[in-house]
């Protein structure tokens, strides 16, 4: 059977003669039943390699055999189930994985060729049939292990500033400073590294960080990761120089990459960002934009042949094909990269799509109790709910929606997705579970996990958001959910750059601007002049509609005079950001 909503290889194989399934309890539950393992593999519609394990080892007659007798084979496709990858891939995509009929993992690895995929699937088999209560015993221990990492703690090591210098150091330290970037090859954008670049230049005022950041992205911009015909990124370089990519375009990237672009023209008034920033907003608009949903498609297959001519004779060729998925947290990351690029280069229709993205997710894909959907096709139902990226990505949008329109609506939804992260995804060990723990939501795993990104990037917005509301709660709970990853961030390299970026955030007072005043009239000059200041701890509020058009600035405890004017506003906003009024 072929399983919900994956793809095959889009070249001639046999990898549908495989008996795939959903994951699910049931083919566990009949991998016990049968005493079989369960061949759990986990493709991209997008991913080349997938592609060739469809075309060599799943079109093999005896893998094909081998599987259809011997095990319980699932097919997973990663954007739709971001869940089930985070546990069980193995360092890339294709993930091919052997698990028992309880999910625990036994073996497992990426692309494998045929033979010894014959070879492996065999020794791995054999063994636990011979060997399994000894196999067993060793799982059972390491799920005590596991449990035992969930425990409550009692106390969290405070965040300090030294924990965020020593990620940035990490950052500088793995800047290649020949051809930008970040370590060697394979190389991706790491687009966290490159904010976190931009957030120590607007803290410190230091030059070195900013120009990484652009040489780091002109480096991108003008190398093969960058598509100089459509326009928009491809998701990674094989080279170190950037010359060579893989061909996949993902929404996602494209999205993160725009909101870094944005911010640093805003910073630098680069010719080259805007210009970029435009050929990705063709891009998307001209590929992945989805008008009958007025949202984004998930990605763009890679086809090195096809991307390597020339317009004309790219227009002769069937373009690579789009999965017309809508993913919640990919389309709100660019809802919200398009509020912020569109006021950043004057393109106000770019802010009209992003309003209607967030529009369109907010009123297919949330549910009360059960947060964000993660994914939905047009007419069809949205599914698997309650993740943490998807409820973070539309919060952190509505954050900026809010301060872009001043409409409270935006605001209200954001406190609504609050809500159901701190009632429903607390993790015992402090910060936030990826998905609910609780058999009852749509498409819950049983063991639920921690994640040290996803987590930063909650604490970001729900910092944001106490500054938003002057509810204490929000920032309480971000701080601490910053402090259960204290022992542990060093694991992740610079990996942790959002983590480095929440802290420094944390500790940073934030400037409150509260502008009175219709902001749609009278006060719009005001909110216009603001809004082309916004950073990191400035957040805009909307006062009395009906008082006079008045902007307060506020300092930790403190608020200073009044201002009407917005070369005024624009010049105190700039002082207060250097530090010469704190």
């Amino acid at each position: 059977m072929v399983t919900k909503g994956i793809r095959f290889s889009p070249r001639p194989n046999r990898a549908h003669e495989i008996n795939w399934t959903d994951w699910g309890p049931e083919p566990l539950q009949r991998a016990e039943r049968e005493g079989k393992l369960v061949l759990l593999a986990i493709s991209g519609v997008w991913c080349h390699w997938c592609h060739v394990m469809d075309e060599q080892t799943y079109s093999d007659p005896q893998v094909i055999a081998l599987i259809n007798e011997r095990f319980v084979p699932v097919r997973v496709d990663t954007d739709m189930r971001p869940d089930i990858n985070a546990r069980y891939n193995m360092g890339g995509w294709p993930t091919t994985c052997i698990l028992n009929p309880a999910g625990e993992v036994l073996a497992g690895g990426t692309y494998i060729p045929p033979e010894q995929c014959r070879r492996w699937l065999e020794a791995v088999e054999r063994i636990y049939r011979e060997d399994r209560d000894k196999v067993e015993a060793r799982l059972a221990e390491l799920s005590e292990e596991y449990d035992e990492e969930q425990e409550l703690r009692a106390e969290f090591p405070p965040l300090t500033w030294e924990l965020y210098q020593d990620v940035l150091q990490q950052v500088l330290e793995s800047y290649d400073s020949i051809y930008g970037g970040f370590g060697k090859e394979p190389k991706f954008p790491m687009i966290d590294a490159l904010q976190l670049l931009l957030t120590e230049h607007e803290r410190s005022g230091a030059k070195r960080p900013l120009e990484i950041c652009l040489h780091s992205l002109g480096a991108m911009a003008t190398g093969g990761m960058y598509d100089e015909v459509e326009g928009g990124f491809f998701r990674y370089s094989t080279t170190r120089d950037w010359t060579i990519p893989h061909f996949e375009k993902m929404l996602e990237d494209n999205a993160l990459l725009l909101g870094v672009l944005a911010r640093a023209y805003q910073i630098t008034a680069d010719d080259d960002c805007a210009r970029v920033a435009g050929n990705v907003v063709r891009y998307l608009t001209a590929t992945l934009y989805l008008p009958e949903v007025k949202c984004w498609a998930g990605s763009q297959d890679a086809d090195e042949e096809y991307y390597a001519l020339p317009l004309a004779e790219r227009r002769q060729r069937p373009a690579p094909f789009v999965d017309k998925r809508v993913y919640v947290d990919w389309n709100a990351h660019l809802a919200r990269a398009l509020l912020l690029s569109g006021r950043v280069f004057g393109e106000n229709s770019w802010q009209e799509m992003g309003l209607a993205t967030l529009k369109e997710l907010w009123e297919r894909c949330y549910r009360e109790n059960y947060g964000m959907a993660h994914y939905f096709w047009h007419g069809g139902e949205p599914g698997l709910y309650g993740g943490l990226a998807d409820a973070t990505a539309m919060g952190q949008a509505c954050n900026q929606a809010y301060q872009e329109t001043a409409e409270p609506v935006w605001l209200e939804r954001a406190q609504a997705l609050a809500r159901y992260v701190i009632a429903w995804l607390p993790a015992r060990s402090g910060g936030f579970y990826d998905y609910r723990p609780d058999p009852a939501a749509p498409g819950a795993l049983a063991r639920p996990r921690r994640d040290l990104i996803q987590n930063a990037a909650a604490a970001l917005w729900l910092l944001e958001l106490s500054a938003l509301t002057d509810e204490q709660k929000y920032a309480e709970t971000a701080k601490r959910a910053l402090q259960s990853f204290v022992s542990e961030h060093g694991n992740w390299g610079i990996m942790a750059s959002e983590f480095a970026r929440a802290i420094a955030v944390a500790l940073t007072p934030w400037r409150v601007l509260n502008i009175t005043g219709d902001p749609a009239t009278v006060a719009r000059p005001l909110w216009e002049a603001a809004r082309q200041s916004l950073a990191d701890n400035l957040v805009l509020r909307a006062g009395e509609a009906e008082m006079d058009a008045q902007a307060f600035l506020c300092l930790d405890d403190r608020c200073l005079a009044p201002v009407q004017e917005p070369a005024a506003l624009a010049q105190l906003l700039e002082e207060t950001r250097q530090g010469e009024l704190r």
